[in-house]
């Protein structure tokens, strides 16, 4: 069985789906989304490289509806499959977002202006939440190992446990594993 990626189109479709004005259209689009990572994680997991800005404006509009829409079944929908995305990706999409806080559109990491109104960021209250490289002085988050700016070595690399059979991420202690029921201990 070979894989078919996302096409472009249905990439727009979902990044349009989830900015729509219409509560319906979100609700459907994230139900889609929920529904790819039940059937067709590999299409996600193969977004994730070989189109990582897709990939980040999925994730980050999700995380922005799961927090702001107004509608509360949509921000529910919203969070679940944000979980359940960023459990199939693994950590590497486990980051903050970061809102312009004049016009609340969402921000790329270190992003010093914001491309939609001009707003110049704050460095003092992106300061108070995250810390600095060491090395180059670039903002950092708390969880990351390595500097996105130079590539620093932040911290030692935790070592992460996954499934023997259905490699997803798992803690130490479990003895059985909540996604494909292998067991883990005897």
């Amino acid at each position: 069985m070979s894989l078919i990626p996302l096409t472009d189109e249905e990439k727009k479709r979902i990044i349009f789906g989830l900015r729509s004005s219409v509560v319906a259209t979100r609700f459907l689009t994230i139900k889609k989304i929920f529904e790819l990572v039940e059937k067709a994680p590999d299409k996600l997991r193969y977004l994730e490289v070989s189109d990582e800005t897709a990939m980040r404006d999925i994730l980050n509009l999700l995380e922005y509806l799961a927090s702001n829409d107004t509608d509360a079944v949509v921000r529910r929908e919203a969070a679940i499959s944000l979980r359940a995305i960023r459990n199939i990706l693994g950590p590497k999409f486990k980051y903050e977002v970061i809102m312009c806080p004049n016009c609340k559109e969402m921000l790329t990491f270190n992003w010093r202006f914001c491309p939609k109104c001009g707003t110049e960021m704050e460095l003092e209250s992106l300061e108070k939440e995250f810390s600095k490289c060491s090395n180059c002085e670039s903002l950092i988050s708390g969880k990351w190992n390595y500097c996105i700016n130079c590539g620093y070595q932040l911290k030692k690399s935790t070592l992460e446990v996954r499934c023997p059979n259905c490699k997803k991420e798992i803690k130490e202690e479990w003895v059985i594993c909540p996604f494909c029921g292998t067991r883990l201990k005897t």
